[in-house]
C-alpha cells in the first residue's frame, strides 16, 4: 500500500487521502494487495484510490466504509462491497473504471450522484444486498447484469420515478440484459425498505439499446387484477341477462 500527498494521512485504522479543501492525494494497492481499515475517505479534486480489487466489508482486510468524495476518484478492475461494508458514492462519475461491481452483501449508496460516464462494466451479487439510491436524482449506468452467480435479493432503496416506466427521477441503466430473468430476486421500496413498490423489470429507454430497471407489480398482483376484471365482466354479463 502506497500513500502520497500532503495531509494524507493513516492510523491504523482511518485512511484520508487528500485535504477538503485543497491538497490532493494518491492511496494504491499494488497487485493483489489489501488494506484494513475502518474508513477510507477520499477527497478533492486529483485525488484516486486505486487497485486491481477494491474491497469493501466488515471481514479482515477489507474497508468498512469507502467514501469517494468531491472531486475524487476510484479505479480498479473489481469492486466488492461484501457485508457490513458501506461504498458511499458522494460525487458524480466517481468511479473512472470499473470493469465489474460484484455485490457480496453490503450497500452501495449512490449518494443521490450520477454515474453517468466511463465506469461500470458488469453487475453481479453473490449475497443479498442493497443499492440505495440516495434523496436526489441518480442516474447510475452498467454495462452488464450476469444471472451468473446472481444469489439471494437486491433491495433498491429510495427509489423515486414511475413504477413500470423507464425515464424517471432514478434510473439503473444497462446495455446488455440478454439473458438476465431473475427481477423476481429484486425488490424495490420508496424508503429504506418498508415501503414495498414491485419487483424488477427491464424496460426500453428512449436511448437505442439502453435498459432500465424499474419497479412492477408481482405476477401474483396482475392475476389478481384478472381475477377482478373477469368477475367484473362475470357480473355484468349476468345482469343484462337477468334483464
Amino acid at each position: 500500500m502506497t500513500i502520497t500527498g500532503a495531509g494524507s494521512t493513516f492510523d491504523g485504522t482511518t485512511v484520508n487521502v487528500g485535504v477538503a479543501g485543497g491538497g490532493t492525494g494518491t492511496l494504491t494497492l499494488a497487485s493483489g494487495g489489501t488494506i484494513e481499515a475502518t474508513t477510507v475517505t477520499v477527497v478533492n479534486t486529483g485525488s484516486t484510490f486505486t487497485a486491481d480489487t477494491i474491497a469493501v466489508g466488515a471481514l479482515s482486510g477489507r474497508i468498512t466504509t469507502l467514501n469517494i468524495e468531491t472531486g475524487a476518484t476510484a479505479a480498479a478492475t473489481t469492486i466488492d462491497i461484501g457485508s457490513g461494508g458501506s461504498f458511499n458514492l458522494n460525487r458524480t462519475d466517481g468511479i473512472i473504471s470499473a470493469s465489474a461491481m460484484n455485490l457480496s452483501g453490503g450497500t452501495f449508496n449512490t449518494g443521490g450522484n450520477d454515474q453517468s460516464t466511463g465506469g461500470l462494466g458488469n453487475l453481479t451479487m453473490t449475497a443479498s444486498s442493497v443499492i440505495d439510491m440516495g434523496t436526489t436524482d441518480s442516474v447510475i449506468n452498467w454495462a452488464t447484469i450476469d444471472e451468473g452467480t446472481w444469489t439471494g435479493t437486491l433491495s433498491i432503496h429510495r427509489w423515486t420515478g414511475v413504477k413500470n416506466t423507464a425515464g424517471g427521477t432514478d434510473q439503473l441503466r444497462f446495455t446488455n440484459i440478454t439473458g438476465f430473468n431473475l427481477g423476481d430476486q429484486i425488490n424495490f421500496y420508496s424508503d429504506a425498505g418498508t415501503t414495498f413498490l414491485g419487483v424488477g423489470r427491464f424496460r426500453a429507454t428512449s436511448t437505442p439499446g439502453v435498459y432500465e430497471l424499474v419497479p412492477a407489480p408481482e405476477p401474483s398482483t396482475w392475476v389478481g387484477i384478472g381475477m377482478l376484471l373477469a368477475f367484473a365482466g362475470w357480473y355484468e354479463w349476468r345482469r343484462r341477462k337477468k334483464k
